[in-house]
């Protein structure tokens, strides 16, 4: 799941400046403008408002991929870290990003049907909002089985009160014991 976080940071001119950046990132759900962020350097990033300089958050970003979990740092980024990208399907051989639809990938590397549809109906918020269907109706053998539910219900809580109601002479319990003297 992507998760963005808060954070304040200190800029070398001791302004404080608040950071939203990613905790985590769902690869097939984000898309893949974070990739390209993250190969330019503006990957958790900030830019301080006094100065103008550009803050970067050193803290660890889990990726959920397609092919499973991993951990990078972008202020850390080497080319180990381009090493588990592409070993995650996330940046090709030739160092070029691949589209949503193919972060959109299952384990085996292959395409799920209609993923194309999906990624642009939701990244250009096209979605129907449709209405839910009438709730179904009761036939005779639920209708009859929730009448008879009702009922007995009825008659046990009335035999019930009734009963309490004579039972109720009975006398309080006892009043607890009295606390021990602690031991010299």
């Amino acid at each position: 799941m992507t998760q963005l976080s808060r954070t304040t940071l200190k800029c070398s001119c001791g302004e404080l400046n608040v950071i939203i950046y990613y905790s985590s990132v769902c690869t097939w759900l984000s898309g893949n403008s974070w990739i390209k962020e993250l190969l330019e350097g503006s990957f958790n990033t900030v830019k301080c408002k006094n100065c103008g300089k550009i803050l970067q958050l050193n803290s660890k970003v889990m990726i959920n991929s397609a092919s499973g979990l991993f951990y990078i740092n972008p202020k850390d980024f080497t080319e180990k870290t381009k090493e588990q990208l592409r070993a995650h399907g996330l940046l090709k051989e030739d160092g070029s990003i691949p589209s949503s639809a193919e972060l959109f990938m299952n384990p085996s590397g292959t395409k799920l049907e209609g993923v194309e549809e999906i990624i642009e109906r939701l990244t250009q918020n096209k979605v129907r909002k449709t209405k839910m269907p009438p709730a179904p109706k009761l036939s005779n053998d639920t209708a009859m089985y929730g009448k008879t539910a009702r009922s007995l219900s009825e008659k046990l809580f009335k035999n019930k009160t009734k009963k309490d109601e004579k039972a109720d002479i009975s006398p309080p319990p006892p009043p607890p014991p009295p606390p021990r003297e602690e031991e010299k």
